[in-house]
């Protein structure tokens, strides 16, 4: 399996192999990345909302865990349903437990931009 690595600036290309063994990591957070993703790929999931305000019609919200890579499709189906109808503020839930005890939370404080 190869996976490239987001862990620094160097995106180095690193092989997975069935025993665990990795090839083409620059650094050891490289080699945990690459060994981690090819156990249990996860990502941590950034994404929009709908909100019930002209002035902020969409609201940046993320995971606040990683969520599996192969929920993703799941957890979107969710999300699109969502409409955040009162101002949160940065790390309020906008969801609460979107997928086995993961929430989904505000990235942007919408009091500022919500008169």
């Amino acid at each position: 399996m190869n996976i490239i690595c987001t862990m620094c600036l160097n995106g180095c290309e690193i092989e997975v192999n069935e025993n665990k063994n990795t090839v083409g990591a620059m650094c050891s957070r490289g080699e945990r990345f690459a060994i981690s993703e090819f156990e249990n790929p996860t990502i941590m999931l950034t994404t929009t909302v709908k909100t019930s305000f002209s002035a902020l019609p969409v609201l940046p919200v993320k995971t606040d865990k990683c969520v599996p890579k192969d929920k993703l499709n799941d957890i979107m189906k969710i999300i699109d349903t969502i409409i955040v109808t009162t101002p949160l503020k940065v790390g309020e839930v906008v969801y609460e437990n979107i997928y086995d005890d993961i929430n989904l939370i505000s990235t942007m404080d919408m009091t500022r931009r919500i008169k």
